[in-house]
């Protein structure tokens, strides 16, 4: 039978070969064999189970962002989808005025329709137009503040006072955006001759 050797490296200081010797009687007994073995048994599973575990650990940190991320994701998509919803409502109540927007300001200067339209409500209000001219385009005044171009026209006609006074409140009142800024009213040289009128203003664009 093989003896069991003691090494005193490892017995610390506190612990005496005699109480060593006297422990080995108890050390055969199963009890304490199978005791000892379930010791160790659970220090074992605990050490390599916490290495095993805590990569888990690790990806369920990591799905738990990826959640995160995706809940704000799908927060900030649902934002913008009513945000569309509500300008794709919006643009379908102002479609039907969108044609008149854009005869108020056309995408270019368009001077022919303007001078059909001026000699339009002329004729509407029994005005006789002499005389309508408009000066060049100056395409330099679109800015980053003001991206509308205007062109100075002026308009010379005749008629009655009360026709004239119609004749200003359907031009300024046209599809066509425009401003008044001087009118020169004359009267004829006799009781039966119609009034003179000179215009002076401006038509809008969008260069």
């Amino acid at each position: 039978m093989k003896k069991f050797q003691l090494n005193r490296k490892f017995i610390p200081p506190q612990i005496t070969e005699r109480y060593l010797v006297g422990l080995m009687p108890a050390l055969k007994q199963k009890k304490v064999q199978s005791f000892t073995t379930l010791i160790l048994t659970l220090f074992t599973i605990t050490f390599f189970g916490f290495f095993a575990i805590n990569p888990t650990f690790s990806t369920i940190a990591d799905l738990k962002k990826q959640i995160t991320d995706s809940e704000y994701v799908h927060e900030t998509l649902q934002t913008k989808i009513s945000n569309l919803s509500y300008l794709q409502e919006s643009y379908a109540r102002i479609k039907n005025d969108l044609d008149s927007v854009y005869a108020a300001i056309p995408q270019s200067p368009d001077i022919a329709t303007f001078l059909g339209q001026v000699q339009s409500i002329g004729n509407s209000n029994a005005i006789a137009i002499e005389r309508v001219q408009t000066l060049p385009v100056d395409l330099s005044q679109q800015t980053v503040t003001s991206k509308y171009i205007t062109y100075t026209f002026t308009i010379d006609g005749s008629g009655s006072y009360s026709n004239l006074s119609h004749f200003l409140v359907d031009l300024t009142g046209s599809s066509r955006l425009v401003t008044i800024e001087s009118i020169t009213m004359h009267e004829g040289v006799k009781p039966t001759d119609p009034y003179r009128i000179d215009i002076r203003g401006k038509a809008f664009f969008k260069g």
